[in-house]
């Protein structure tokens, strides 16, 4: 089984890094695993454009970036972790602008492209301090419409851990409860 996994942290070595690294050791083993690490892709917001990818997909300004790398690999994919810092209640930037380059890629793809994307599976792993309401609607998007969002919420104040200082991974309680999400 092929498995994407995708970190939306843009902090090299923080813990979204150490998470994404302790779910490819415990899946290793029995799949084929792919890291996708955000702080390592040049993807572009958008804007400052007459939005051509409702029109030509060829003509999108930012056509040069990775947002093809990472819509592909989670399309060829069988299963997808998200892992998504939670900054001031809401994903990060990086998730939003995978969210918003969206349009491009589904409008100019076969009909059923979508509706192929959807049918991958995905988990979010949430590293925050904060709630998870947001979340659950934000992430709405990624998943098919009659479904929940399947969330480990990583909340650093339940752990005792602080979101900055501490490394989650160090952690026995947040180890244990991702390798039960991953399971």
């Amino acid at each position: 089984m092929n498995v994407c996994i995708v970190n939306f942290s843009g902090r090299k070595n923080g813990n979204c890094h150490d998470i994404a690294k302790l779910v490819e050791q415990l899946l290793v083993n029995d799949h084929k695993v792919k890291i996708l690490e955000m702080y390592d892709l040049s993807i572009t917001p958008c804007g400052k454009c007459e939005y051509e990818c409702f029109y030509e997909n060829k003509s999108c300004p930012y056509n040069e970036d990775d947002i093809d790398q990472i819509y592909t690999s989670i399309h060829t994919s069988d299963e997808a972790y998200y892992i998504i810092p939670n900054y001031s209640d809401y994903p990060n930037a990086y998730f939003f602008i995978f969210n918003e380059r969206s349009q491009r890629i589904f409008t100019n793809r076969p009909p059923d492209y979508y509706e192929q994307y959807l049918q991958v599976k995905r988990k979010f792993i949430v590293v925050s301090s904060t709630e998870e309401d947001n979340f659950k609607h934000i992430l709405k998007d990624q998943i098919p419409e009659t479904t929940e969002p399947d969330i480990l919420f990583l909340a650093t104040k339940t752990l005792n851990l602080s979101a900055i200082r501490d490394k989650l991974i160090e952690s026995e309680q947040a180890r244990q409860m991702i390798a039960e999400f991953i399971k």
